[in-house]
């Protein structure tokens, strides 16, 4: 096999970018060989071209820029829309190990000015076999339809539920530290939220988790839908095995216990999109308890509770898009649908409403948190004209405020009483 040196391959190079040059700039080279300069209709007429040795290149004012290189200095001129053109770029982008295309047009114009290169360069990248196989977005797959217990009226609330186990956190037991889970359910009509806590993942533990949820929320659970866990499974031979046994007596009250069975759905094993309806959630609840807790050790008292008012919060949280329009009504909330109302976390008293002295001052109400040191709440404030200073404090019972309040939340949201 013949192999070429240093000077033939260079030769070779120069002999393939003259023909190009000659087949696209034909009469530019013949006005610049001649001495004359190139018609102001030519698509180079702004670089300033010059004949160098039978080929186009780049002018400009750096002539005397002895310590840059002569390539550098008057790059060759080649048009963009030839092969030769393309598979110099296509070499540059494989020596620059398939960078992006301002990585490709810095190499490139060390040596050549491409006319429209920045086009070329992307319609190069695009043509790339590698670098669309590497970043090629991820296939969205077209999602099946809900099943028919999540897009129907319940007649009541829980009637299609999703469970789902999270956690584990540790509470302080001693001089020990214990494992703890929560355990979450999901009404999948109306998204209100119910939590629990589990001593483990074990099927008797989430036994006792959702028997005390049917207990708190009623009997009106027909359908429950999980991922496909152990202890789910078991809990399922369990309710199984305790409806045989009612089957075998004759009892009306176990007949009626019967009838109010739950049939349990399993999502497919490693299908934890399936549950993206309580997954979700989960997710809220843990950006409620990042929030409340730190890196501190507390008891399962104190981790009830806080499982409690995140439950508390999630229910209060809008199920509709809340609008800038004062006209609109409350958003609704699943406690609108559960309690009929919407659920405030109570405060501590005494309260106090502070009333600023003066004409045309604001009315500022500041509920006083008795069980924090010191820390003072505002809620809401008022104001009739700028600024407004601090008045007389006046306390006032909890029926007088619920009296109040009651007055501004009969008026229309936004409108002065």
């Amino acid at each position: 096999m013949l192999e070429l040196n240093l000077s033939e391959l260079n030769s070779a190079e120069r002999v393939i970018v003259q023909q190009v040059q000659t087949a696209s700039y034909a009469e530019e080279m013949k006005r610049l060989q001649s001495g004359q300069e190139v018609r102001l209709s030519s698509s180079i007429v702004s670089l300033d071209p010059k004949y160098d040795a039978g080929l186009l290149r780049v002018g400009g004012r750096l002539q005397h820029a002895t310590d840059l290189e002569y390539d550098g200095r008057h790059p060759l001129i080649l048009p963009s829309e030839v092969r030769v053109t393309e598979l110099l770029i296509q070499d540059i982008h494989e020596k620059v190990r398939h960078e992006g295309r301002q990585h490709v047009l810095a190499d490139l114009r060390r040596r050549f000015w491409v006319i429209r290169a920045n086009a070329a360069v992307r319609r190069c990248l695009l043509q790339c076999i590698s670098c669309r196989r590497r970043m090629r977005p991820v296939e969205i797959q077209k999602m099946a339809d809900l099943p028919s217990d999540r897009d129907r009226q319940a007649e009541h609330p829980w009637q299609s539920t999703g469970v789902d186990l999270f956690g584990p956190f540790y509470t302080r037991r001693g001089r020990a530290q214990a494992k703890r889970y929560g355990v979450i359910f999901t009404c999948l009509a109306m998204r209100a939220v119910h939590i629990e806590v589990a001593e483990s993942l074990s099927t008797d533990s989430f036994i006792c988790a959702l028997r005390r949820f049917i207990a708190r929320r009623g009997s009106h659970v027909r359908i429950m839908r999980s991922d496909n866990g152990t202890n789910f499974v078991g809990a399922d031979r369990e309710l199984k095995r305790e409806v045989d046994m009612l089957m075998e007596s004759d009892s009306k009250i176990f007949r009626e216990a019967i009838n109010r069975g739950i049939e349990w759905h399993w999502n497919p094993p490693g299908s934890s999109h399936f549950g993206g309806a309580w997954e979700r959630l989960i997710r809220s609840v843990r950006k409620i308890l990042g929030a409340l807790l730190r890196e501190q050790t507390f008891n399962d008292e104190t981790l009830y509770t806080f499982l409690c008012e995140a439950e508390s919060i999630m229910n209060n949280r809008p199920l509709i898009p809340v609008t800038s329009d004062p006209r609109d009504q409350l958003p609704l909330t699943p406690n609108h649908m559960l309690q009929l109302r919407a659920v405030v976390m109570p405060w501590s008293h005494p309260i106090k409403i502070v009333s600023a002295e003066g004409a045309g001052n604001g009315l500022r109400i500041s509920l006083s948190n008795s069980g924090d040191a010191g820390g003072t709440n505002i809620f809401p404030c008022f104001s009739n004209g700028p600024g407004g200073a601090r008045g007389a404090t006046t306390t006032y019972g909890k029926e007088t405020l619920c009296s109040l309040l009651t007055t501004w939340s009969q008026e229309v949201c936004g409108r002065w009483v």
